[in-house]
C-alpha cells in the first residue's frame, strides 16, 4: 500500500462513479457519527431488521467496489494478463483484510497469559472468523477473492452467479446460518465453536450475499461503459424500481411469522426461518420500506425481513434497487450534464483514505458527545467532525496524495 501522486494513468476516470462513491462516503460519515444519538430519528440510523436510510450505504459502497473491480480488472488483464492481474487482486484483498484487522482490532482482549491455555486460542479464532473480523474492508477483500473466478465472465454468467450466491445463502440460512449469526443453538456450533458470539453484517457466510451486491456493481459498470448516459440512467432507474419491488414483495413473506398477541412466551427467532412451515401468521403486505416493523415478540425474526444483520435476500435486492436509483441520478447529472461537486470528487477519488480518516476523527470527537445530547449539540459536533475530516481530505487532494492498493 502506498500514497501516490496523480499521474496521467489515473487521470481518466468515470465522473459519475467518483461522484457516486464520494456521496456514499459522505453519507457514511454522517451515519457513523450520529449512530446511537437519541436526538437522531431511527430512519437515519442502522436498524437490524428493517431498511432505513442508513442501510443503503454499505451496499452502495460495495456496489461501487464492484464497478471499480470490473473497470480495473479489464484494464489490468489487457496490460498484464489474467494470471498476473488475479495475483495482484489476491494481494490487494489480503492487504485489505489485514488493514481491517489492524484498524478495528480483533474484537477481544486477553488479560492474562494463562487465558491462551486449553481451547482459548481455538475459541478466539472461531469467534474472529464467525463475527469479529467482518468490518467493511475485510468484507470487500473477501468478496474480491470469492469473485475472482467470475469477474472476467460475461453479463449472463455473472447474473447466474449472483442468483446462485443468494440461493446458497438462503439454503445455509435455513439449515443453520440465521441461528448461527444470532448466537442461537444450531447444527454448526459443535464443529465451529464460538456459540455465544453474535455476528453482525452477516458474519462469515454473509460474504455470499455481499458478493451478490458486488456482482450487481460489475454489471452496472458494463452498462455505463456501453450505453449512452441517458440510456444508462434510464436502465438503472427501471431496474432499480424493479429490484426494490421484488425485494419488498419477498419481505411480505415475513408476515407469515407474525405471532398472536397472547403468545408472549413464544420463540422470538423462528425455528424454520426461511421455509415458513411452523408459522401461524397470515400472508399480508409488510410495512412500507423505511418504516419500523413489529418487535420480535410480535413477529419472529426470520430470513424474509430486510435484515442487514442477516444480509437476507429481501435486503440485498431492495438495496441493489435503491443504489441503482441513486446511481441513475449521478449518471445523468455527471455524465450527461457534466455536473460535479468538488467535495464528492475528493472523497470518491480517495475513498480508502477517507474511510480510515473518518474513524480517527470520530474516535477523537465522539466521546465528547453523549448519546442523550440535545439536537443542537449533535448538529454542532457533526459540523465540526465534517469540517475536520473534509478539510484533511482537501489538503491531501491539493498535494495529490491518494491512498492506493
Amino acid at each position: 500500500m502506498t500514497a501516490t501522486t496523480a499521474t496521467a494513468a489515473t487521470a481518466h476516470r468515470i465522473q459519475s462513479l467518483d461522484q457516486f462513491r464520494g456521496f456514499t462516503v459522505l453519507a457514511m460519515f454522517f451515519v457513523n457519527f450520529v449512530h446511537g444519538m437519541d436526538a437522531v430519528p431511527r430512519l437515519f440510523q442502522h436498524n437490524e431488521n428493517w431498511f432505513s436510510l442508513a442501510d443503503w450505504i454499505m451496499p452502495g459502497f460495495l456496489f461501487a467496489v464492484g464497478m471499480s473491480f470490473r473497470h480495473t480488472w479489464q484494464k489490468r488483464v489487457g496490460k498484464l494478463g489474467a494470471r498476473t492481474a488475479a495475483l495482484g487482486y489476491i494481494r490487494r484483498s489480503l492487504i485489505l483484510i489485514l488493514i481491517s484487522l489492524t484498524a478495528f482490532g480483533f474484537g477481544a482482549g486477553v488479560a492474562q497469559w494463562a487465558e491462551w491455555s486449553g481451547g482459548s486460542l481455538r475459541e478466539f479464532i472461531a469467534a474472529l472468523l464467525k463475527a469479529r473480523m467482518w468490518e467493511v474492508l475485510a468484507i470487500i477483500g473477501a468478496c474480491q477473492l470469492l469473485l475472482l473466478p467470475v469477474i472476467g465472465k460475461g453479463t449472463r454468467f455473472r447474473l447466474l452467479a449472483l442468483g446462485a450466491l443468494l440461493v446458497i445463502h438462503a439454503g445455509l440460512s435455513q439449515w443453520f446460518n440465521v441461528h448461527f449469526v444470532l448466537a442461537q443453538p444450531n447444527p454448526l456450533d459443535a464443529l465451529w465453536g464460538a456459540a455465544k458470539v453474535r455476528a453482525w453484517d452477516g458474519g462469515f457466510f454473509g460474504v455470499l450475499s455481499w458478493s451478490a451486491i458486488v456482482i450487481a456493481g460489475t454489471i452496472a459498470y458494463d452498462v455505463i461503459a456501453r450505453a449512452a448516459s441517458v440510456q444508462a440512467a434510464k436502465q438503472f432507474l427501471t431496474w432499480g424500481i424493479c429490484c426494490m419491488a421484488v425485494g419488498y414483495t419477498l419481505s411480505c413473506l415475513s408476515t407469515l411469522y407474525d405471532l398472536p398477541t397472547t403468545s408472549s412466551a413464544a420463540q422470538t427467532i423462528a425455528p424454520s426461518p426461511v421455509i415458513p412451515t411452523e408459522t401461524r401468521g397470515a400472508l399480508t403486505f409488510a410495512e412500507a420500506p423505511f418504516t419500523p416493523i413489529p418487535p420480535p415478540e410480535q413477529r419472529q425474526v426470520n430470513y424474509w425481513m430486510m435484515s442487514k444483520r442477516l444480509v437476507s435476500i429481501p435486503f440485498v435486492l431492495f438495496a441493489i434497487g435503491f443504489v441503482q436509483i441513486v446511481l441513475a441520478a449521478f449518471v445523468y447529472a455527471c455524465d450527461q450534464r457534466s455536473t460535479e461537486l468538488s467535495v464528492l470528487r475528493i472523497l470518491g477519488a480517495n475513498a480508502l483514505a477517507a474511510f480510515l480518516l473518518h474513524y480517527v476523527v470520530a474516535a477523537a470527537l465522539r466521546p465528547l458527545v453523549p448519546h442523550d445530547s440535545p439536537a443542537w449539540m449533535v448538529v454542532l459536533a457533526l459540523a465540526v467532525y465534517l469540517a475536520v475530516t473534509i478539510g484533511v481530505m482537501r489538503a491531501l487532494d491539493r498535494q495529490r496524495l491518494y491512498l492506493r492498493l
